[in-house]
């Protein structure tokens, strides 16, 4: 009965994860989605980042460094993404900043970035601008834009 069931869950989850694939393919076929997808990369300051951009608009990712015991950690940053038009798309996305030793909010820091997806679909570069704010809301830092480029994440075959 245990086999049964662990071979029920395993169809059900490969079927969904195959379905959430296709359906996330198919919305990407057009320039104004071809931001559609998962990215690994590098951003302006030279750090690893992961991002990805859903069908609806929605941005989100991490950056390397984001937990810290010595600077304020930073929780994943959230935003939205549009389409400029061409192959260029803008996003901004903000994360939230606190003390990891008691949790206490610091601020928050937004992430600006200006982006164009190569013919192929495949690599993503482009500049991205980031601010600092204090807890109350005002700006305290801002870094000049830097360079950024991502590589599509593609599904690989199991075996």
């Amino acid at each position: 009965m245990r086999t049964l069931q662990r071979f029920f869950w395993t169809l059900v989850i490969t079927s969904v994860a195959t379905t959430c694939a296709t359906l996330a393919n198919a919305q990407s076929t057009g320039p104004q989605t071809a931001i559609v997808g998962s990215w690994m990369g590098t951003a302006g300051g030279g750090d690893r980042v992961l991002a990805s951009f859903t069908a609806d608009g929605i941005a989100f990712g991490s950056v390397q460094g984001q937990i810290s015991l010595r600077f304020p950690s930073l929780t994943t940053p959230h935003g939205a993404w549009t389409y400029l038009g061409g192959r260029q798309f803008t996003s901004t996305n903000v994360g939230l900043l606190y003390d990891l030793q008691t949790g206490k909010y610091q601020g928050f820091v937004k992430i600006r970035v200006l982006l164009t997806v190569s013919e192929d679909g495949d690599q993503v570069s482009g500049t991205d601008k980031v601010q600092i704010f204090d807890a109350d809301g005002n700006l305290v830092n801002t870094f000049p834009q830097g360079g950024v480029h991502y590589t599509r994440i593609k599904v690989e075959p199991f075996n």
